[in-house]
């Protein structure tokens, strides 16, 4: 059995939110091109989830436990806001009723992707704010 990066909920909330946010990237988009961008918004939740050792399909027939789910959110929209801002990655809703979302891989995303410290970078290319520092 993999063991967690972070330890549940908690290891979450105390972790560099840099760090983790380079780790969601390079678990959603690893192997990824700008020729095929798109993932579904879906799975950061989930790989948060496997992140903190926690097991987000735990209702009738595997569904999403709701509870959990609402409480992954702060970790992974942070996440994605801190994609926004060094232009890695970007979110779209899609659909008529825009109830589909996607994170779309940026040009920069690629370079992050290939890049031997994914953390540096990823604070390097963020608008200067002294809390993600």
């Amino acid at each position: 059995m993999t063991v967690p990066a972070y330890a549940g909920l908690p290891g979450l909330y105390r972790c560099n939110p840099v760090e983790l946010a380079s780790q969601l990237f390079g678990m959603l988009f690893g192997g990824g091109s700008l020729l095929l961008p798109e993932r579904p918004l879906h799975q950061a939740d989930e790989a948060a989830a496997r992140l903190a050792g926690l097991d987000l399909n735990t209702g009738l027939l595997g569904t999403v436990d709701r509870g959990l789910w609402t409480q992954l959110q702060p970790y992974v929209l942070d996440s994605v806001a801190i994609w926004q801002g060094a232009r890695v990655a970007a979110v779209r809703t899609i659909g008529s009723d825009h109830t589909s979302a996607f994170v779309y891989l940026l040009r920069r995303g690629e370079e992050l992707l290939r890049s031997a410290d994914p953390v540096g970078t990823l604070h390097d290319w963020l608008p200067a704010e002294p809390e993600l520092r």
